[in-house]
Parts: structure tokens; C-alpha cells; sequence
């Protein structure tokens, strides 16, 4: 048999005994086998070498894990393989065995799975190490568990249209969870290998994730998150309360002399957006989020983070505005787009719809422009709570900023779109105004073999960004 990753040793990420087995077992992913195989049913897929990995099992119930004759812990170099390899199929929905993408959940689901199995692996492996060694090892898992940590927050956002009944959402609050905390567990006084840039990065995404938490679970107008449901955020060990943030640095950094708070540029920006929250300063709150390089990947992974509490953000907003103009007051979409960081008047109107406040037509017969502001307390409608708790990918324009990802490509020839449903797909590529934008400050190449964007909206109606723009995300 040809093996289609002569750069990796074959079982080098799952043994041969567990591929066969699950193979037997229909529990052979098309991911994992052969080119001529992978499109045929579980039943008849052969494993392919280079392309098999361990896949997660739970205990069973009074038995324990089944555990094969030549299964070894994996080392951290096999990890780090398994970890590239995982997000190369993640990023690309397939392996380089299969000629076809997946459905992106699919894709998730399979990446979600081997990924449990690597913490296993890992926390088993840091058991074993010695006390000369475990700095310099510690900060090649520290790294593993910073890809996984971006990971986790672009793809619970990419997904975030989805509900539980499609997708595991209290695994996948545990995995990101267990990611950070994993990160964090590994940092020592006593470390010379901490990358001060990347621990600064991971800070202020946990920061973000708590005062997500903070700030949906402050809000009146709505219900607490439901406990299968999406979860908002996380919150840190330390408690509840934003205080919890200044523990985070307490915690872990306040005994590492050399690590000075003005280095941390990036925790020290959460930690100021947290601050404008708790004086109520709403506007300051999305300028900050907007920011001026709103292209960085940090900037929009840290979007990301906070994209489930912008509705509730704006209901303050609209709180403060409510009160400041007068009863009957008209205010114009057009002001409250801008006001509200909304992509067009028509979406702030129906926002301001979905919290209770009417709106009217500024001249006779034409379509509602206007928004009339009232002394009663704003009060979400019941059924517009979803959509306020969970606004999904419609926060995309917010999330993915505003510059075109590629400006260098021209426009594309009226034969290059031969068949209905090229034209189909370029006009629905053409009508992605909200992902067609960011990413100029990445420092990744975004040229692909072909001029055709690869931009999409796979069969679960997700739309998913090109595969260098993913890659970008997760990596360093």
C-alpha cells in the first residue's frame, strides 16, 4: 500500500491494532482512510497509515477502556504531529487523502473527538516528566494547548448558528475550558521558557471569556444560559465577579518577577474593556472592540470571545440613549446604525424592534426609518430572546471587521462561470459582504492554486471562511 504522508511514520498518531479494530467496528472515519476507500460505507474502509488518529474513549461501565497490545502513551512529538495534522483537516474540511470537502460540523465533530484523545495522551505524558526536563517541554504544550484555545473560539463561533440538537455544545464548553485551564496549569515562577507574547494573548482571552459570562449574567431582559445549550463564555476559578480577572494575574504571574504588567499589553486591554463595563460605558466598549487595527487575528478571535453579549451591550446602550432623549423622541436608523455598530440602518431598526421600542415611517407611505424613544424601561420580546441570548453569525460584520481578504484578486471573467450553479455560487459569494472583509494585519498568504475563492456555505448552511484564513487563526 502507497502511503500518502511519506513525511509521517506509518501509526505514528494512532496504532495499527485500535485502526483495525475500529475498522471492524465501522468506527473508521473517512478522514482516516485510504484514497480508494474513503467514500465507501464504514463496512469496507481500509485505514490509512499516516492518516489514523487515537480516537477517544470514554470509560465503559465497569470495564474500563478497551486497551490494545500495542498502544503506547504517544510522545510529545507525536502530539504535536497529531495537533498539525488535526488542523490541517480542519481548516481544509478534509485530508489530504479525500478529493472532496465535508460538511464542516462533520469535519468538527471528527477534530473535537481526536482532540479529547490528545489531552488524555498529554496529561498522562506531563506525568512522566523528569524535573531537568519539563520546562522546555512545558512550553511545547503550553503552545499545543494555545492552538487548541484559538481552536475552540473561532470554531464555537463559526458554529454558533447551530443548537444542541446539532451540536455537543456542553462538550465543546468543556473542551475550551480544559484547554485554558490546561494552559495555565503548566506556567511555574521558576519557568525560563514562557513566551511572554503568546501568555499574554491566552490572558486576554480568558479574560474575555469571564466577562462575557459577567456581562450575560448581569442582563435582566434576559434567561440564564441553558446548561446544553451554548454557553457564554467561561468563567475563571477564582469566582463570578470581575475580580476574578485581577486573580488571573494574582494567580499564576504574580510571583514571575520578570513578567511586569506593561508587557501584557494585551490582558491589560481586556482588563480596560472590563472596567468600561462596570462604569457603564457601553459606546467606549464597541469603539474598543472595533478598534483601530481591527484586522489583527487577535482583534477578531477576541470578538469572537465577546460576539454572544453584543446584543445585551447594545441593550445598555439603547438603556442610556432611552433615558437622555425625550418621550416621543425620533431618532433615524441611520443614527442608530452608526451609534449601535449595526451593518446597516435596517438591522438597528429591527434591533431596536426586538427590544420593545416602536418605530415608525418619517414621511407617508414609506418603509419604517425611525425608532421612538419611551420612559418605560426597555424589555426584550419574548420572541425575540434567542436571538438577542445567541445572535449567531449575524455578528459577522462586527466580528470580521472591514478590509476585502483579497483585494488582489480581480474580477473574475463571465466564462470562468460557466454552469447555473457557478453563477449561483458566485453570487452568493458576492452577497457575503460580512465575510468578505479582515485579516490584512494576519501576516498570512491567502494565494491558492486557483482564482476562484474559496469562501462557502457548506450544507448546514455555515458559512465558512477560505483555509489559509483558518489556518491563520489558529496558528502563532
Amino acid at each position: 500500500m502507497q502511503r500518502l504522508f511519506p513525511e509521517i511514520s506509518p501509526w505514528s498518531m494512532c496504532s495499527e491494532n485500535e485502526a483495525l479494530d475500529r475498522s471492524s467496528h465501522k468506527e473508521l472515519s473517512s478522514f482516516e482512510s485510504t484514497l480508494d476507500t474513503y467514500k465507501l460505507l464504514p463496512t469496507k474502509r481500509v485505514p490509512d497509515p499516516s492518516l489514523c488518529v487515537k480516537k477517544y474513549r470514554r470509560s465503559a461501565a465497569g470495564g474500563g477502556a478497551k486497551v490494545f497490545q500495542d498502544e503506547k502513551v504517544r510522545s510529545i512529538d507525536q502530539l504535536e504531529l497529531t495537533i498539525d495534522f488535526l488542523m490541517s483537516v480542519w481548516s481544509q474540511q478534509k485530508s489530504r487523502a479525500e478529493m472532496q470537502k465535508a460538511l464542516f460540523l462533520q469535519t468538527v465533530n471528527f477534530v473535537d473527538d481526536r482532540i479529547r484523545a490528545v489531552q488524555v495522551d498529554l496529561t498522562k505524558l506531563i506525568g512522566s516528566f523528569n524535573v531537568d526536563q519539563t520546562s522546555k517541554i512545558w512550553s511545547r504544550v503550553r503552545k499545543l494547548q494555545a492552538t487548541l484555545i484559538r481552536y475552540n473560539i473561532v470554531t464555537h463561533y463559526l458554529l454558533s448558528n447551530l443548537n444542541s440538537s446539532k451540536y455537543e455544545w456542553k462538550f465543546a464548553h468543556t473542551a475550551l475550558t480544559t484547554t485554558i485551564s490546561s494552559y495555565f496549569a503548566t506556567l511555574d515562577h521558576r519557568d525560563n521558557y514562557i513566551d511572554i507574547k503568546e501568555l499574554d494573548e491566552m490572558m486576554s482571552y480568558a479574560s474575555l471569556l469571564h466577562l462575557a459570562t459577567v456581562i450575560r449574567g448581569q442582563e435582566s431582559a434576559v434567561p440564564p444560559a441553558s446548561s446544553t445549550g451554548q454557553q457564554c463564555g467561561l468563567a475563571l476559578s477564582d469566582g463570578a465577579g470581575m475580580s476574578s480577572l485581577l486573580g488571573l494575574y494574582r494567580k499564576y504571574l504574580g510571583e514571575n518577577t520578570f513578567l511586569n504588567v506593561k508587557k501584557l499589553k494585551k490582558y491589560r486591554w481586556a482588563l480596560d474593556l472590563a472596567s468600561e463595563f462596570e462604569n457603564g460605558n457601553y459606546l467606549v466598549m464597541l469603539r474598543m472592540l472595533r478598534g483601530d487595527d481591527n484586522e489583527s487575528k487577535w482583534r477578531i478571535l477576541s470578538r469572537c470571545c465577546i460576539a454572544q453579549v453584543l446584543p445585551i451591550i447594545r441593550i445598555g446602550l439603547m438603556r442610556q440613549y432611552n433615558k437622555t432623549f425625550g418621550k416621543e423622541e425620533k431618532v433615524t436608523g441611520k443614527d442608530l446604525q452608526h451609534l449601535l455598530h449595526l451593518p446597516s440602518e435596517d438591522a438597528a431598526i429591527t434591533f431596536c424592534e426586538d427590544i420593545g421600542l416602536s418605530t415608525i415611517a418619517s414621511v407617508e407611505g414609506g418603509t419604517r426609518d425611525c425608532v421612538v424613544m419611551k420612559i418605560v424601561p426597555i424589555s426584550v420580546a419574548e420572541d425575540s430572546i434567542s436571538k438577542i441570548t445567541n445572535p449567531g453569525r449575524s455578528e459577522d460584520s462586527f466580528v470580521f471587521g472591514r478590509m476585502e481578504w483579497y483585494k488582489e484578486w480581480k474580477e473574475l471573467p463571465k466564462s470562468a462561470w460557466d454552469t447555473e450553479s457557478d453563477r449561483e455560487e458566485k453570487e452568493s459569494i458576492n452577497s457575503m459582504s460580512s465575510l468578505q472583509k479582515a485579516l490584512a494585519k494576519m501576516d498570512i498568504s491567502v494565494k491558492t492554486e486557483t482564482s476562484k475563492p474559496d469562501i462557502r456555505v457548506d450544507g448546514d448552511g455555515i458559512l465558512i471562511p477560505p483555509a489559509p484564513i483558518l489556518r491563520g487563526f489558529i496558528h502563532s
